[in-house]
């Protein structure tokens, strides 16, 4: 026979709340983790929207130029940037569009109406700018001051890049409500 003490079996009252606890913190880890991979899916999917709207703004301002952003001038042995340029850049004065065929300003004035309508129906708010930057990242306020002489001429000059830029608002990472400025910006030559 036996006689010593019986030995307890089952769980006990804490033992089934610490298990709950344990399991309670694991699923609101999964659920924060959730939240965080929306988010961040959410940001992607604004980041590609706006790739899109900056690329097929680029396009449509290659397409205004013939696809050539420079162009020989002979008379001073320079390349200047096309004058259909200046109907599309932002930091540019609008006296530089004057000097194109009416043409291309109804078909820039459209892109840009089309840029500020596209940018309202995928963000709510931002905008789609153009501007010439300078190789030492500052932007030209005129398309001369993109107009470089060729090789074997005096060299002076500088090159400037086509930047196109789309800007938008979204809710900081950490979700609070002070909105935040998102850039995206595409530059070609």
């Amino acid at each position: 026979m036996r006689t010593g003490k019986k030995a307890e079996a089952g769980f006990s009252l804490l033992e089934v709340l610490i298990s709950v606890l344990v399991v309670a913190l694991g699923l609101l880890a999964m659920a924060g983790m959730q939240l965080k991979s929306i988010r961040d899916s959410h940001d992607a999917y604004m980041r590609s929207l706006a790739s899109e709207l900056a690329v097929e703004a680029a396009e449509r301002v290659r397409a205004a130029t013939g696809d050539q952003i420079y162009a020989l001038n002979s008379a001073s042995n320079q390349m200047d940037l096309n004058s259909a340029l200046g109907c599309y850049a932002s930091g540019v004065a609008t006296s530089e569009c004057t000097s194109n065929i009416a043409s291309i300003q109804n078909i820039a004035a459209s892109d840009t109406a089309y840029f500020a309508s596209a940018t309202t129906s995928m963000f709510g708010s931002g905008s789609v700018q153009v501007l010439l930057k300078k190789t030492d990242g500052t932007t030209a306020s005129t398309l001369s001051a993109c107009s470089y002489s060729l090789a074997g001429a005096s060299g002076t000059g500088t090159a400037c890049q086509v930047s196109v830029s789309v800007s938008w608002q979204e809710k900081a990472a950490s979700g609070t409500t002070p909105m935040q400025t998102q850039t995206f910006e595409y530059r070609f030559r």
